[in-house]
């Protein structure tokens, strides 16, 4: 099911219900680790977690069942960490150190988008959009509100006025 992948190490703790690989690289796949014929006995450490290493694109897939964490992303050569919490409404927190992006998260059931950008002094970027409304804060800034379509939003967006005193 995983065609030619590379599988480096696979870590299942015990304390799972149904121990898994889940969803590995998009792919629908299931597969128990005595099917793969792996012995994670010796791994007493690992509590509740599916670790996945594909050494070819440097993918770390982890699935944590009981915590309602359906993926765990790091791929090294682009500094990337994607979580998704499907149970909390979380659809990404995304890491990306190359770029000096702290944070990307998506909330669904707040429709939330949050960016904070170290780089550029930004601390926060918040996008509300069901209530319409941007909130942007910086080092010495208090939050700055607007009312704004959703064409100006596509049309490049607005981060209020800036007063450093």
């Amino acid at each position: 099911m995983l065609g030619n992948r590379t599988f480096i190490n696979v870590y299942v703790a015990e304390k799972l219900s149904s121990p898994c690989i889940l969803g590995v690289l998009g792919l629908d796949c299931s597969c128990r680790p005595e099917v793969l014929g792996l012995d994670y006995s010796c791994r007493p450490g690992v509590l509740g977690l599916d670790f996945v290493v594909l050494e070819s694109l440097d993918w770390i897939v982890v699935v944590l069942e009981s915590l309602d964490l359906i993926a765990v992303v790091v791929l090294e050569s682009f500094d990337w960490i994607v979580i998704v919490l499907e149970s909390l409404d979380w659809i990404a927190v995304v890491v990306l150190k190359s770029l000096d992006w702290i944070a990307v998260v998506v909330l669904k059931c707040l429709d939330w988008i949050a960016v904070v950008l170290e780089s550029l002094d930004w601390i926060a970027v918040v996008v509300l959009q069901s209530l319409d409304w941007i909130a942007v804060s910086k080092h010495q800034i208090t939050l700055k509100l607007c009312q704004l379509s959703e064409a100006d939003l596509l049309e490049g967006g607005y981060v209020g006025d800036t007063d450093d005193t």
